[in-house]
Order: C-alpha cells, then sequence, then structure tokens
C-alpha cells in the first residue's frame, strides 16, 4: 500500500510516495522467518514468535538434538 510523506526542506515543501517494502520479499532484507512492518520511508523485521535475532537474521529458539541408535 502507497502513502504519502511530506517533507520540508529550507521552506520548500515535497511530496513522496512510500513504497511498502514489505509487499515483497525482493524488497526488503527481512528473515524468512520474520515478520516485516511497513513504515514511513523504511521498514522494520521483527522474528516470528519461536524465533530470535535482529528480523534480517532469525534462528529457532529450541533446537533439536536426534540420536540414532544402531544394533549390530
Amino acid at each position: 500500500k502507497k502513502g504519502t510523506i511530506i517533507v520540508i526542506v529550507s521552506g520548500y515543501r515535497f511530496l513522496l510516495t512510500d513504497i511498502n517494502e514489505c509487499e515483497s520479499s525482493e524488497s526488503n532484507s527481512c528473515d524468512i522467518n520474520a515478520l516485516c512492518t511497513n513504515t514511513k520511508g523504511s521498514y522494520v523485521c521483527r522474528c516470528k514468535r519461536g524465533y530470535e535475532g535482529d528480523g534480517r537474521f532469525c534462528k529457532g529458539k529450541f533446537s533439536q538434538t536426534l540420536s540414532h541408535t544402531h544394533n549390530l
């Protein structure tokens, strides 16, 4: 969803179109296990429940260890 941002520099008013970087994974650097939130002029990545990290890199909080028993 696009929005309009008003920027005033030295008394001049500029209208900028905000692009939703969260609409496509190609437009942001969020991890596949993160939620992307669009903000004015940018976006924020946050790891999904059960994962931890900075949103750009998320890893599972719980790792599973597999043990195999072989009978000879």
